[in-house]
């Protein structure tokens, strides 16, 4: 697009100009470019036959300016046969391309230089059950967005999510000149989404390898698990799943401890309709450390895990309801410690057994609620904490 200024005329780079540079650029080793660009154009007059008489060419003036290598992200969605219990609507596929609609326009914050020091994201997308396709690899999201590129997937097969991670991996894996990993600050870590309901057919071990080997490579996992979720051992029938709920899920904690080791997030989604808030999460999560930020937005129906460090406090979890009600919080300490949980600084807690207590609180529209732990400042360890809404 050129845009006239006196006799100054400014050309605006298109989307397919900045592919093909982009595309040129992508085979360097190195991190940052320097590009040169030069236009050459022509000019028309609007007197001579058919209203047109070329003139030119004319040569713009040399523009000298770094180029950043995008940082990768994969998204992954589980199409397995399960899917027809914990997603029957397929919300996980509109979940997936509002993802990349968000990735796209966080892309273009940072190309009209309205977040700084970040890099633009380039994804590839996923679908997999007991096998894995690449429906995409890495382009810019909002192609993929404007594709709908997650469309075709469906609900059938089994489900293999460690060869899902294994072929992200070998996506996403950056090794300098020696073939080590590179090292690299969270917000430019590369990051792998993934949405399944964990009915893994070979049970978790193989996950947690596979999520260990990620973060040998330095990338970090989001992982939004759907409800309801089964556990199977490598050797169990279909028939003989049992069918377990939230608060007794102890035979995934490992597996949560392995993915919050990637620097990335864990969550339950409790329904369906949740997904689009996981999202919003895990896509807040992909750009700030938890370890860097005091307080997060929690989504209600969402199941958030993290770790609760000794000599520090654990995290703010600001709550804000869309409709007046009852808010209860939940928080699973796993015997990790037993905390005092408050709501605005107030409160009184119950026990419920197994480590699990609740607060409630009666909220208005609208309003934000902050959400303390109030742990003993030595304890440590892995938890869970999830807001619900009733009239």
């Amino acid at each position: 697009m050129v845009q006239q200024n006196g006799i100054t005329y400014t050309y605006s780079l298109q989307e397919k100009d900045i592919t093909q540079i982009e595309a040129f650029l992508s085979s360097r080793k190195k991190k940052t470019q320097i590009l040169y660009v030069l236009i050459a154009a022509t000019a028309t007059g609007k007197t001579a036959k058919d209203g047109k008489i070329p003139t030119g060419p004319y040569f713009s003036n040399l523009a000298r300016f770094p180029y950043s290598k995008p940082r990768k992200t994969v998204i992954a969605v589980d199409s397995s046969g399960s899917n027809l219990d914990t997603d029957p609507n397929n919300l996980r596929i509109a979940v997936a391309h509002n993802l990349l609609m968000s990735q796209a326009n966080r892309n273009d914050l940072i190309l009209n230089g309205k977040i700084n020091n970040e890099r633009m994201v380039q994804t590839a997308a996923i679908d997999f059950d007991s096998d894995v396709k690449l429906l995409s690899d890495f382009t810019w999201p909002y192609g993929l967005y404007y594709r709908k590129i997650f469309k075709k997937i469906d609900s059938n097969g089994g489900t293999d999510i460690a060869k899902a991670i294994y072929v992200s991996i070998n996506l996403l894996k950056e090794h300098d000149g020696n073939n080590q990993p590179i090292s690299k600050p969270v917000n430019e870590k590369n990051s792998l989404f993934i949405l399944t309901d964990m009915d893994n057919n070979a049970g978790q071990q193989p996950v947690i390898e596979a999520i260990e080997k990620a973060a040998k490579e330095d990338i970090k996992i989001h992982l939004g698990h759907l409800k309801p979720f089964f556990i199977r051992s490598a050797v169990s029938k279909i028939n003989n799943d049992i069918s377990i709920n939230s608060r007794q899920q102890v035979a995934f904690d490992d597996v949560i401890k392995s993915m919050l080791k990637t620097k990335g997030s864990y969550a339950i989604v409790e329904d369906a309709d949740s997904q689009q808030a996981w999202m919003e999460l895990a896509d807040y999560l992909d750009h700030n450390e938890l370890t860097n930020v005091k307080e997060i937005a929690l989504p209600f129906n969402v199941c958030f895990y993290s770790i609760a460090k000794a000599e520090k406090n654990t995290l703010t979890y600001l709550i804000t309801p869309k409709k007046s009600g009852v808010i209860t919080i939940t928080v699973d300490s796993k015997g990790s410690f037993t905390p005092n949980l408050t709501i605005n600084g107030v409160g009184q807690q119950k026990d419920l057994g197994q480590d699990c207590y609740e607060i409630k609180l009666r909220a208005k529209a609208r309003k934000t609620y902050a959400v303390e732990l109030n742990k003993p400042l030595n304890s440590q360890g892995l938890y869970s904490i999830i807001a619900k809404l009733t009239k």
